[in-house]
């Protein structure tokens, strides 16, 4: 396992890679019920970038509040997982504040404010769609709002449907980046994410469940044959190297899924190089689940930590990679 120190500078440079278009990425909220100016979603920080995924009905509207210094800059984008032109859904995008000085008209289904501007971006039906490469998944760009507050004040975005409902995101924000918190919640929130793009829960799981089901048929029978892996540590790597496994065949499941929709382009190289970390974590984890029996050196203990680390840094293993290969570095050693 030592041998493996040698893939720590291939991972270097795929993580780095891999984490420098950060820059373009969300960090994603799922709000409950805000179809009313009461009920208004608040978002405390305007410059923070989010992806709030959301549904709506027909003839329905979101509400999301903020306060805005003058001259503060809002940022706001609208995203649907499916091309308007086939779906029909084609939801519109406002944003309602003091100071505004257009009046643009909207269904007389939103409220707004007694003395609020409304400036109105009606979602374009002509929209080409596009590979996110983070979760991967396809989006398509219907309508933006870049302005400067002209006041202070509470400003309110609304994203409002017409005679078709559906699922759609709003992008806030521009200054991208994740907190330890977000980026440990990403698994879980890459699955929700997936439903949201229309998939149902088990065919966002199917890439895990069937690497696990082969990869775990594949290892009893194996270790009927040659008695490997031998320890608890052992098969602890097995579990994490099968996670790790199951996050490579997700991220390719996930862009056939996605070009079913929209053209391939080079953000797809990101999505690979995704891919290509997860299947060394895996490659690594299952040479020790493998390995001879014996005693596991500290450099092997701390190769084992590393991986775990990032693996959390990387969403990768849904979880149970990382924690499994954090396992499997402070089990005992069998000799």
């Amino acid at each position: 396992m030592a041998k493996g120190l040698i893939f720590l500078p291939i991972f270097a440079i795929l993580a780095m890679v891999a984490l420098a278009p950060w820059v373009a990425a969300h960090s994603p909220l799922f709000p409950e019920e805000n179809h009313s100016l009461a009920t208004a979603k608040q978002i405390e920080d305007m410059e923070k970038s989010f992806a709030i995924y959301h549904e709506l009905e027909a003839e329905e509207a979101s509400y999301y509040k903020f306060e805005m210094k003058e001259g503060d800059r809002i940022s706001l984008q609208l995203l649907t997982p499916d091309s308007p032109a086939r779906t029909e859904f084609l939801p519109g995008l406002a944003l309602l504040g003091p100071g505004i000085l257009e009046n643009d008209s909207l269904p007389a289904f939103v409220e707004v404010p007694s003395g609020y501007g409304k400036l109105v971006e009606q979602g374009d039906s002509t929209a080409e769609g596009e590979l996110e490469p983070f979760t991967p998944g396809p989006i398509f760009d219907l309508a933006r709002v870049d302005v400067l507050a002209p006041e202070d004040g509470l400003y309110y975005a609304v994203v409002f449907s017409g005679e078709v409902g559906g699922n759609y995101a709003l992008a806030v924000g521009y200054v991208e980046g994740f907190t330890f918190e977000e980026i440990v919640l990403l698994p879980m929130n890459l699955i929700l994410i997936y439903q949201w793009e229309g998939q149902e829960l088990w065919e966002a799981l199917l890439p895990y469940l069937s690497v696990f089901l082969l990869g775990g048929m594949a290892a009893i029978y194996g270790y009927t044959r040659v008695k490997r892996p031998s320890s608890l540590a052992q098969w602890a790597a097995l579990i994490s190297a099968l996670a790790f496994f199951g996050s490579s065949a997700s991220v390719l499941y996930q862009l056939a899924f996605s070009f079913m929709g929209v053209e391939p382009s080079f953000t797809v190289l990101l999505s690979i190089s995704f891919m290509a970390i997860y299947l060394l974590l895996g490659i690594l984890m299952a040479r020790f689940a493998y390995r001879k029996a014996g005693r596991t050196a500290p450099v092997t203990r701390l190769i084992l930590v590393a991986i775990s680390l990032i693996g959390i840094a990387l969403w990768g293993g849904i979880y149970i990679g990382p924690a499994f290969a954090l396992l499997a570095a402070l089990l005992p050693s069998k000799e």
